[in-house]
């Protein structure tokens, strides 16, 4: 009896120590691992990167990608006589697939990576203790997962079939309208297609995208978005129900000079020759009465929430077209506060009057240009380097301005002096961004020569008139003088 116990306690130990033993790699702790007796190491070797664990930008899934000269070595006190590697293209596409040798054995290569999705098994059978596989030729690749005296494995390269209208319930009652958001998963510029609300949403080449927060704050771009799904440029989107549907909203974001059309239905969207636009809503269908609407978009389009109505259309958009004013001025000065405390290297002050052939309007100009003595740049916000004193006025009287909240202006030198051309985007006179102001626009043109002045000379900061009101500055803020009372150039008195 104890010889037999025996000896199925040598077959159970024969078994265990076929076992398969599977390896994984998603984070950094995973360079080292050890699982039973095998231990696994991914190492930087004789390349100039080590093997770093990231995430898929595309699909933000974590990843560990290896480079030329890295290598996998596995090692075991008992004899290693079979090791599979799961390996696909880098993420990044323009990266080549590398080569692959082993220090001792046989290494058979399950072919070349094509992209990212798809995975190769690279197969290695003889008999040592530990074997080093390393990373040649140039380029990259992703490793998956590495397992020892496992059963053959094969890659499933089927795909799941994507719903269709069948998969849809026809009995489903719709509220209205009935939101569609994105589903919470990531595609990345590929065919899709999901269900919410009964509502069937497909895509012959787009994007889903989960939520992002600005990643860096202190710059100049936004990053952030909401989850969304899209249709990239020159494809198409159709959304499907199962009673006829009356119109469709779309809360979005569209590229620029963005167009569009459909199949069914009247369509309205938001447009811009020069940016991309966001709208809530963004685009607009009425009038569809089918149970199926295709929308074809030669730009890109974002949905980040969609809604479908069935008994009656959406609201049209309200598209507030803002009147252009052109001004032509005949003249210009600069006020040199390059030697003030306003100033600072690589950030100069001056203060550009444009006036026209009989002074008004005249234009006032609040730039911080780069070189000292030149007024050449291209001044915005978002370049910061304009303040925030951007007027256009129209008389001598001391309310008789309005602001600026938006400067985009080219100055650029010319044998006569400067080209000056920009827009100035306004708040309505006496009023500012927190009182439903409408915006009023104003474009202008000038090349000439500029007359640098210094603060205080006459004509310049000291403007009298025949009703006794001065323009100054004061604290580098213009401000309005009349008789003895104080006023800001929106018209309100300073105490």
């Amino acid at each position: 009896m104890k010889k037999f116990f025996t000896f199925i306690a040598a077959v159970c130990f024969a078994v265990s120590a076929m076992a398969e033993t599977e390896f994984t790699f998603t984070s950094a702790a995973d360079m080292n691992q050890t699982i039973g007796d095998y231990t696994v190491v991914l190492a930087k070797g004789s390349g100039s990167t080590a093997p770093s664990a990231t995430v898929d930008y595309q699909t933000q899934t974590p990843e560990m990608r290896l480079y030329v000269g890295n290598t996998i070595t596995v090692s075991s006190d008992e004899a290693i006589t079979n090791i599979q590697m799961v390996f696909a293209k880098s993420s990044a596409s323009n990266k080549p697939y590398t080569g692959l040798t082993a220090s001792t054995g046989e290494l058979v290569s399950g072919g070349e990576s094509e992209d990212k999705n798809d995975w190769k098994v690279d197969s290695w059978t003889g008999s040592a203790t530990q074997v080093v596989f390393t990373l040649t030729d140039k380029g990259q690749r992703r490793i998956q997962r590495l397992v020892i005296d496992g059963e053959p494995i094969v890659i499933d390269t089927t795909t799941t079939a994507l719903p269709t209208a069948d998969d849809l319930d026809p009995d489903y009652s719709y509220a209205e309208p009935t939101p569609v958001l994105p589903k919470d998963t990531v595609i990345w510029q590929e065919e899709y297609a999901f269900i919410h609300n009964n509502i069937l949403v497909h895509c012959t080449q787009g994007s889903i995208v989960k939520a992002e927060e600005d990643s860096n704050p202190d710059d100049e771009k936004d990053d952030s978005h909401p989850a969304y799904f899209n249709c990239n440029a020159n494809y198409q989107i159709t959304f499907t129900a199962t009673q006829p549907i009356k119109g469709i909203a779309i809360d979005g974001f569209v590229r620029k000079n963005f167009d569009a059309s459909c199949d069914h239905g009247e369509i309205q969207y938001l447009t811009d020759e020069d940016k991309d636009m966001e709208g809530w809503p963004a685009l607009v269908i009425m009038d569809i009465n089918a149970t199926s609407v295709t929308l074809s978009c030669p730009k890109q389009i974002r949905c980040y929430e969609l809604r479908v109505y069935f008994q009656e259309n959406p609201d049209p958009i309200d598209v507030v077209t803002t009147d252009t004013t052109d001004l032509y001025p005949v003249s210009a000065v600069a006020v040199d506060y390059s030697e003030t405390e306003y100033s600072e290297e690589g950030s100069y002050s001056y203060w550009v009057k444009l006036s026209s052939a009989n002074q008004y309007p005249e234009i006032w100009l609040d730039l911080y240009s780069a070189v000292k003595g030149d007024l050449s740049g291209s001044y915005s916000p978002y370049n910061y380097n304009v303040g925030e004193q951007n007027y256009v006025w129209f008389s001598d009287g001391e309310t008789d301005a309005v602001t600026a909240y938006d400067i985009d202006v080219t100055i650029e030198k010319i044998e006569e002096g400067y080209s000056i051309a920009g827009v100035l985007t306004c708040w309505e006179q006496g009023k500012e961004w927190d009182d439903d102001s409408e915006d009023l626009i104003y474009r202008f043109a000038y090349e000439g020569p500029v007359r640098f002045v210094l603060p205080g000379e006459e004509g310049i900061e000291n403007t009298q008139s025949e009703t006794n009101s001065q323009k100054i500055l004061r604290d580098g803020q213009l401000i309005i003088l009349r008789g003895e009372k104080t006023y800001t150039v929106s018209g309100m008195e300073i105490k």
